[in-house]
Parts: structure tokens; C-alpha cells; sequence
């Protein structure tokens, strides 16, 4: 597992179990619904708006390639590497407190060469699923 594969599901963990505010001052759920509709003079019930919160982000990537095609070669290619990603996370409307929708774009782009310099190799890479 690479550190960028680590990192997001770190932040996809955190995005998906926040610590609510409620949870650290130790008040409960329902005192702040009632702080909350006293301050704005409407009840809870009565306010129909699903909240979905979104995470995006945009990533670019660049650092050291290394490729292998055994097939043809023994030989081991270095070279660079960059990329562009992109993910989004959103709560489902039908059900926002339990699904979440995830997009996911990714672009790579290797150029390597052979250890005598005489070779290069290109590897390109696009990747799109959604969830």
C-alpha cells in the first residue's frame, strides 16, 4: 500500500466518522436541537433541509517511476512520474447518515528509460470508477 493510498483512507475514515461537537462537551443531541430551535424560533420537525456533506479533492502528483516489463526485458526502467486526481465523497439524499457516493478520477504518466540510456518506455494510466 502506497502512502497516498494511506493517507486517503485516513481522510476518507475521518470524513466519514466525525467526532460531532456534541460528543466532546458531553452534551447530548437533543439539548442542542432545543438551544438551536430556541435561538432560530422554529422547531426541528418543521425544517425540512437534508444537510450532505461533500468532501472533494484535487491531488497532483510527481516523483521517481519505475518500470518492469519482464516480457521483453529483465531490465528494470527509472524515469519520473505525474499525475492528477481527483475525488469527491457526498451523503445520498435518500439516506445521507448511512450512504455516501464516491467519484474518483485518476491520470498517470511514466517516462523511463534503461540503465544504458538506449530505451524508453511510456506507461499511461487513466482510471475513473464511481461508487
Amino acid at each position: 500500500m502506497t502512502n497516498r493510498q494511506l493517507i486517503t483512507i485516513v481522510l476518507a475514515l475521518l470524513w466519514l466518522f466525525p467526532a460531532s461537537a456534541s460528543e466532546r462537551t458531553g452534551s447530548s443531541a437533543a439539548d442542542s436541537n432545543t438551544s438551536a430551535s430556541q435561538i432560530s424560533g422554529s422547531t426541528p420537525e418543521a425544517d425540512p433541509a437534508i444537510i450532505r456533506p461533500v468532501f472533494a479533492a484535487y491531488t497532483a502528483e510527481f516523483g521517481s517511476g519505475h518500470l518492469a516489463d519482464t516480457y521483453l526485458s529483465p531490465i528494470k526502467y527509472t524515469g519520473w512520474h505525474a499525475g492528477l486526481d481527483y475525488q469527491r465523497y457526498q451523503a445520498m439524499r435518500f439516506d445521507p447518515e448511512h450512504w455516501t457516493m464516491r467519484l474518483h478520477f485518476n491520470l498517470g504518466l511514466d517516462k523511463t528509460d534503461n540503465p544504458a540510456r538506449n530505451a524508453t518506455m511510456w506507461s499511461a494510466m487513466l482510471n475513473a470508477d464511481w461508487a
